[in-house]
């Protein structure tokens, strides 16, 4: 035996021999190393390596001869050495994976197998001569490991290696632990000891580091070699280490530099974290010192805010381990960032460790599943953070009530001022720049927008925003809210402005900034003067003036600067841009801050003055001074300059006239709120200046040079000044007539033949002309309105005339000659002439309105004027109707809306006179272009106008089976389903019929209401159950709404018409205002009532228990039991013996506790009304007996509060047979009953002893020793006691109670019903604001007390919903389980260079012999991706793939999802499976095969060895015969189903999981 191993060596020193001489060969007879050739040569390596391998099993170091070691050192010398110095001939980059790390790694792997057989003294030269490259790297030359002038090395390299790969090189030798050891302990012929290699060694690593390339692996190798450090060495190098990369950072995500510093920092303590953060409980002083290094938690804090994936990722990972090390080690811990800061960046106690530890890992989960970006993955981990938030409180408050806002909302509140409050400046500027680029850079709903501005909102005044930041905040003003809903959006803007008042840095930022941000706040939805917001504005640039930041002169120079601008071109028009508005704005702040410090300065100087009246006169003189001193004076004094005597200027700058115009146009609207203010009253005086000339020059522009369909927007814009004008000024009738007479003069030369005039031309002059036109009926009607004077009669008989003439004028383009043109850019397009018919469309039926108005006297527009002062005669309405039609027909957009309003004024007489089927067929076409703009803005402006005329009172009452009356249902019928699917549109149906229409003054007899019961009736239980985000965005508005005052939100925008609930409040206003006393109110109500019993019980029949809490049924049969209540007092008692009858039978059928207990208040109130129908009660006794048990339960309730408010003469004979009906049932088998029956005896008895009930007491003395044991024994009686403390039982009072508040909104809510079906006192109030002056009602609005507010919700043995919501928000232990799709803490990989190296491990990991799954056979891509991506999961060691061009296919990696990088990968053809198997069983591994035959083992029966090949068969055909034969064992999974097979994905899955899992519970048993 001896003998053949001899032969056997021998041969292979042989084989080895001939192997290194030809490599040897190859290298000589190289002039040069080239990629191809070096290639070839580490092709021989592994050859080469493979059977020194195979000699490892003959030899060792202890009897190796010398020819042996000769051999190998030759090859190391003379091979090895050589190709490791050439490895930059491959250009490759370096990392482990690329093919030069692949080669250093065979060449290293190569010297370590030649080391293990060389004695002590040539193992150590080979070392060393490994080491020095890296060593070479140091500073120092003493800490070479051999002189530089060493002749092997320099004699063998080409070229150095660089510091990756010298750093690659120790990592290899240092896994080979024999060998390193070995070395270290023969290290004396080096003149060094052991501690002093090792320092050398680690000073060497430290320099490489300064390479960024290098940088990751450097810190991998320190953290492995200070594995073998001896402890003081340790120390003091891990000293050296923390405080070199603790020192303080200057953190900017902008500055590449400090993001380089910050991940250096936080990846040496990632990789260092058990040398640093040891959980040695003996080195907790050391570690106690480092937790309270500011720096390095600053460090922390940092990675945290990074917008570095790697930095969030590192810093999450260490703050785990800091947070495992305090826990385990028992610290406290309290970092203070700043000495001014209120808390602690990081704070452990060992007193609080329970509370802390939940805390933090909320904390975690939280960042890391946020980094998910998956919704579902997110969501449910969102209540965890109430928690987190909270404990950054100094206090908190419990609950939340109606009208605050959401918990979510309330915590962001607190979270942003305990933040800001935390920070440092730098920290809060870089932070609130991130969260302002998130919101630019994503599409935000409004409903996080609210509640993120909204906590922005109240963060205390500090500057810290500059002008980056202000151009954050204008770019969100004018890009991410314009496609919000208005309410949301001016809540939002409201808050964005409160937000810069309060935080910028007037100092850092310009006044011309400052303004661009606040420009696009719109001014009918935030900023707006006279509101409160305005005030804070007005306060906070008085300040910065004040304090000389902004000056006056610096507002005046800007605002000339717009005036005077050469680049702004002579034909643009600016109505509204952000720049125009911007310069108005500012100079009217500036204006109200010089009034309100004149207003100041003269209030106190009048404390001082004896005669008030005189003081007074002063102080308004001094005011308006002020004003005129302020830029605006200026300004308007330059504007007043610019404008005067124009028309005699023959050169004068057209684009600095519009300029100007425009400014006066903006500031018109700006201060148009406050009329008496002096700035209002200084805007007048300009206005009657300049009005005047702007109207002749107006009138020149439009004659001369206005001329072309392109400038009919310069003319709009002309025509809008002159309105904003003329309505500021006194004194305008005589240019008003002016321009009037150039309208009428325009208006007869276009009908004369011949004129002249180009055809265009003189179209376009009419359409200007027209515009003029409506400009003046504006205006009339606004100066009448204003001044609720007079009209001039002269001009108003001159305006009617021209009105008269303008509808004989030819329609501009409509005559033969006007030439269209597809696209043309000189001739006239079609779509301006679109555009320009439907202005004239707009303009002629605006005049017209105002002539329908003069001609039918009517009091709409203020005015009242005699037909013949006029000249107005009556109308056709005929003629009318179909001059609507026809321009229906050809017009668009806004041009429908105003046909609209003309036409409404005319309804009357079109009803009257017109066709029917005029009429119908105009309402068809007037529905049919208002669902043309479904999904346009302008849908709801055309609809707002033409449901009131719809439901004109003259349609109205049309009988139903008219043609007219037929259209209006099918009109209504279209509204309702419409109206299911956009809220908002039955509401505007409900408010003109309840405000307008069904008016008592408009339908006295009610004749209207009755006709239009069914649809009353609909709109008391209309109202869909919300989707979520539906909800979630009316809640928003109730809280926006109901909280405006307490914040900076304006009352300029409401959302009532978006609420369903207010469709209902709507009827139930009005039906609240029905009279008993009045007879025409009695017969409507009656009919009314049969008709809603009628549906209630329709309703209740097809839902008896089959509906669940809160479904539509559910809302929809509460809501209309609650209008019985409303107008139980229209029960007379004739109709009560049914009405009673038909609500013992709904509580017959009824399932819903909510609507059984006003079923059973609707009782009460009829008992007390008419206590003769009270003996009725008894019979119902004898029915419930046999019904179900909850009618008994409803019966007991109304016996227990009936009794107390009979007449006294009833009393004692009630009660009598109260007890003898309910005692028996006191005893009853059903649970329910029994304990309801008690109840009512308690409850009953109670009340005959504040009677004085002598004789029920005295006849019913047992059922006091039942009372007394019911309230001494709680054991026994303590359902019933509980029972009894029931709202309905104990504070329910059915005649004190009987109120709104209580109908509406106090039962609901005891009932937990859903908080959208309560409606608050307020609610109904502000749709109708008579609620708080009139007495007239129905009902009380409010409750006399609040006692049964303050009950404990919840039907009894319901759980209330808020109670069990405060549980689940308060406990930690109803938080729920969450989804975690991330890598656990501890297999955390930092970067890629760590992702690299785990790499190698894992890919290593088959050479240490586990699991090797070979899929070969199999063809189908999407397998072998799902089978790598479990092999990766569970650890195979090697995964065996039949073709590596499988990896790129994408379907491979859509299945694999990266798992290949993290697995050791082989290729092996389907041809060289048997012989790839044959070698694998020479390695020592079981060949198993996944198959049924009829040899194999079931699986539960297997026991797989460590060192286990799996063959998966092919997906059709198996493991070939052939191969069966070869394998050790075949094992097959159980199957309890019909089908034969499983996919092999799922068996390969399965078998990988079972050999898994026996691996785990072996070194489980082993531990």
């Amino acid at each position: 035996m001896a003998s053949e191993e001899f032969n056997s060596s021998l041969s292979l020193n042989t084989v080895i021999f001939h192997a290194t001489t030809s490599l040897e060969a190859k290298l000589k007879d190289s002039s040069g190393f080239s990629d191809s050739n070096l290639k070839s040569c580490l092709g021989d390596i592994k050859s080469l390596s493979q059977l020194l391998t195979i000699l490892d099993q003959f030899n060792s170091s202890a009897n190796i001869t010398d020819a042996q070691e000769e051999l190998l050192l030759r090859t190391t010398r003379d091979v090895c050495f050589p190709l490791l110095y050439s490895l930059h001939l491959l250009s490759e980059s370096e990392n482990v994976n690329s093919e030069k790390g692949r080669a250093l790694s065979v060449l290293v792997n190569l010297v370590l197998t030649c080391c293990k057989k060389l004695r002590d003294q040539s193992l150590s030269h080979v070392v060393t001569q490994l080491l020095i490259p890296l060593c070479t790297f140091t500073k120092d030359p003493n800490h070479v490991l051999l002189p530089l002038a060493d002749e092997v090395y320099h004699k063998t390299k080409i070229e150095p290696l660089n510091q990756f790969l010298s750093l690659e090189i120790l990592n290899i030798l240092l896994t080979d632990s024999e060998v390193f050891q070995c070395y270290l302990s023969n290290v004396s012929h080096l003149g060094l000891s052991e501690e002093d290699l090792l320092a050398q060694l680690f000073h060497a690593i430290v320099c490489c580091a300064e390479e960024s390339s290098a940088f990751s692996k450097a810190f991998t190798v320190v953290a492995k070699l200070f594995e073998i450090f001896p402890v003081g060495l340790r120390k003091k190098c891990e000293d050296e280490l923390w405080t070199c990369y603790t020192q303080p950072l200057t953190i900017s995500s902008r500055l590449q530099e400090s993001k380089q510093g910050l991940w250096k920092s936080l990846y040496v303590s990632f990789c260092l974290k058990n040398y640093f953060f040891p959980l040695d409980a003996s080195l907790k002083d050391v570690l106690a010192l480092r937790l309270l290094s500011d720096n390095f938690w600053s460090t922390i804090q940092a990675g945290l805010v990074s917008s570095e994936p790697l930095h969030r990722k590192l810093a999450v990972y260490l703050i785990k381990r800091l947070i495992d090390t305090c826990e385990k080690n028992d610290c406290t811990v309290n970092v203070i960032h700043r000495p001014d800061m209120r808390a602690p960046i990081f704070w452990w106690s060992s007193a609080a460790k329970k509370q802390l530890s939940a805390l933090w890992e909320d904390f975690i989960l939280i960042i890391e599943v946020l980094e998910e970006k998956q919704v579902h993955v997110i969501k449910p981990v969102l209540p965890r953070m109430q928690r987190l938030v909270k404990s950054t409180s100094e206090s908190s408050e419990e609950g939340t009530e109606l009208g605050k806002s959401s918990p979510v909302a309330e915590a962001l509140k607190v979270f942003f001022v305990n933040l800001f409050g935390a920070l440092n400046k730098e920290q809060k500027v870089q932070y609130l720049d991130n969260l302002l680029r998130i919101v630019c850079d994503n599409s935000w709903g409004s409903i996080p927008l609210f509640f993120v501005f909204e906590g922005l909102s109240l963060i205390p005044p500090d500057p810290i925003i500059d002008s980056e930041l202000l151009h954050l905040v204008r770019q969100i003003l004018q890009s991410c809210l314009t496609t919000h809903e208005s309410v949301t959006k001016g809540a939002i803007q409201c808050f964005i402005c409160q937000m810069l008042i309060n935080l910028t840095h007037t100092s850092a930022v310009t006044l011309k900034e400052t303004m661009r941000a606040l420009a696009p706040l719109n001014r009918e939805e935030s900023l707006q003067r006279g509101t409160f917001l305005w005030a804070s504005a007005t306060n906070w640039l008085g300040q910065a003036v004040k304090e000389k930041i902004w000056t006056e002169d610096e507002a005046v120079t800007q605002a000339l600067a717009y005036l005077r601008d050469p680049q702004a071109a002579k034909s643009s028009v600016s109505v509204e841009g952000y720049r125009v508005v911007a310069t108005a704005r500012m100079l009217v702040l500036f204006a109200d801050v010089a009034e309100n410090q004149a207003s100041t300065n003269k209030s106190e100087d009048l404390d001082t003055i004896q005669t008030v009246s005189s003081g007074s006169l002063e102080s308004e003189k001094s005011i308006s001074e002020a004003v005129m001193k302020s830029p605006l004076g200026r300004v308007l004094e330059e504007i007043v300059r610019t404008l005067s005597d124009i028309r005699t200027r023959a050169y004068i700058d057209v684009g600095l006239v519009d300029r100007c115009l425009s400014l006066l146009y903006s500031l018109s609207k700006e201060v148009s709120v406050l009329n008496n203010s002096a700035v209002n009253k200084l805007l007048k005086r300009t206005s009657d200046i300049v009005f005047k000339e702007v109207s002749h020059f107006v009138k020149a522009r439009v004659s001369l040079e206005l001329t072309k369909i392109g400038d009919l927007d310069h003319v709009k814009f002309y025509s809008d000044v002159l309105l904003s004008l003329g309505f500021n000024s006194e004194h305008v009738d005589a240019e008003m007539m002016d321009i009037l007479t150039f309208v009428i003069r325009i208006f007869d030369k276009s009908q004369e033949k011949g004129s002249g005039e180009n055809v265009e031309d003189m179209d376009i002059l009419v359409l200007s002309s027209l515009r003029l036109l409506k400009t003046l009926c504006e205006l009339t009607e606004l100066r009448i309105k204003s001044s609720n004077a007079a009209a001039n009669t002269k001009f108003c008989a001159a305006l009617v005339s021209c009105i008269k003439a303008m509808q004989t004028v030819p329609q501009p383009f409509s005559r033969k000659s006007t030439t269209v043109k597809n696209g043309s850019s000189d001739g006239i397009s079609k779509a301006n002439v679109g555009q320009a018919i439907s202005s004239y469309i707009t303009c002629k039926w605006h005049c017209l309105r105002f002539l329908f108005n003069r001609s039918l006297c009517s009091v709409e527009a203020g005015v009242k004027l005699e037909l013949e002062s006029t000249g107005a005669e009556p109308v056709d309405a005929v003629q009318i109707l179909d001059a609507a039609m026809e321009d229906l027909s050809i017009g668009s957009g806004k041009s429908d809306v105003a046909i609209y309003r003309a036409v409404y004024i005319v309804m009357q007489e079109i009803v009257s006179k017109a066709d029917p089927e005029s009429v119908s067929t105009f309402l068809e076409l007037s529905w049919s272009k208002v669902m043309e703009e479904k999904k346009n803005k302008l849908f709801w402006q055309k609809l707002e106008v033409l449901v009131p005329l719809a439901l004109h009172p003259a349609i109205l009452s049309q009988a139903e089976t008219s043609v007219i009356g037929e259209s209006l249902d099918e009109f209504l019928n279209k509204l309702q389903t419409l109206g299911t699917d956009k809220t908002g549109i039955l509401f505007l149906v409900y408010e003109n019929l309840c405000q307008k229409s069904l008016s008592k003054d408009k339908d006295p007899g009610r004749r209207l209401a009755t006709r239009l019961i069914p649809l009353l009736i609909e709109g008391i239980y209309f109202g869909q159950v919300h989707k979520r985000g539906e909800r979630l965005w009316l809640d928003v508005c109730v809280y926006l709404e109901s909280t405006c005052d307490a914040n900076c939100i304006n009352h300029l925008t409401s959302s009532m018409s978006k609420d369903d609930l207010f469709t209902r409040v709507a009827v139930l206003n009005w039906l609240s205002l029905l009279s008993p006393t009045d007879l025409h109110d009695v017969t409507f109500a009656a009919a009314f009532l049969e008709h809603l019993r009628a549906k209630y019980l329709a309703l209740a029949k097809l839902t008896t228990y089959k509906q669940f809490s809160n479904s539509l049924s559910h809302r929809q049969k509460h809501r209309m039991v609650l209008v019985f209540l409303l107008l139980v007092d229209f029960i007379n008692e004739d109709m009560c013996e049914s009405y009673l009858s038909t609500l013992w039978y709904a509580l017959e059928i009824e399932c819903h506790p909510s609507v059984r207990q006003n079923l059973e208040w609707l009782v009460l109130i009829l008992f007390k009304r008419y206590p003769k129908f009270v003996d009725s009660v008894w019979d119902v006794f004898k029915l419930y007996s046999t019904r179900r048990s909850v009618c008994l339960c409803s019966l007991f309730l109304v016996l227990s509060h009936t009794g107390i408010n009979l007449p006294q003469n009833q009393q004692a004979g009630f009660f009598k047979q109260a007890f003898t009906s309910v005692l028996p049932w006191s005893m009853a088998h059903h649970y329910n009953t029994r304990i309801f029956a008690q109840t009512a005896v308690v409850k009953m008895w109670e009340q005959c002893q504040t009677l004085q009930l002598e004789d029920v007491l005295t006849h019913f003395s047992v059922v006091q020793s039942t009372v007394d044991y019911i309230h001494n024994n709680g054991n026994a009686s303590g359902t019933v006691l509980k029972l009894y403390e029931n709202y309905m039982f104990h504070d329910f009072d059915p005649v004190a109670d009987y109120s709104m508040e209580t109908i509406f909104y106090t039962l609901p809510r005891l009932a937990c019903l859903a908080d959208d079906e309560w409606i608050s006192p307020v609610q109904f109030s502000r749709w109708d604001k008579t609620w708080l002056s009139e007495s007239g009602r129905l009902v009380a609005l409010k409750n006399p007390t609040q006692k049964l507010a303050q009950c404990k919700a919840g039907p009894w043995r319901m759980k209330a919903h808020t109670e069990n919501d405060e549980e689940v928000s308060e406990s930690a232990d109803n938080l729920g389980d969450v989804q975690k799709k991330i890598m656990p803490w501890r297999q955390m990989s930092p970067d890629q260079d760590t992702e690299a190296e785990l790499t190698s491990k894992q890919r290593q990991r088959g050479l240490d012999g586990g699991l090797v799954l070979v899929t070969s056979l199999i063809d189908k891509v999407p397998n072998l991706g799902g089978l790598c991506r479990t092999s990766e999961i569970f650890g195979v060691s090697e995964f065996v793939i039949g073709n590596l061009t499988y990896l790129e296919d994408r379907m491979f990696q859509n299945l694999s999802v990266s798992a290949q990088k993290w697995i050791n990968i082989t290729e092996v053809l389907k041809l060289r499976v048997p012989e790839y198997l044959e070698e694998k069983r020479a390695q020592g591994y079981t060949l198993v095969g996944v198959e049924q035959t009829a040899n194999s083992v079931s699986l539960q029966h297997y026991t797989f060895p460590k060192k286990t090949l799996l063959l998966l068969g092919n997906e059709k055909e198996g493991i070939p015969v052939d191969i069966l034969q070869s394998l050790d064992v075949c094992v097959e999974i159980p199957q309890l189903g019909i089908i034969r097979s499983l996919n092999v994905h799922v068996c390969g899955a399965l078998i990988v999981w079972e050999y898994t899992r026996q691996i785990l519970q072996q070194q489980e048993g082993k531990e």
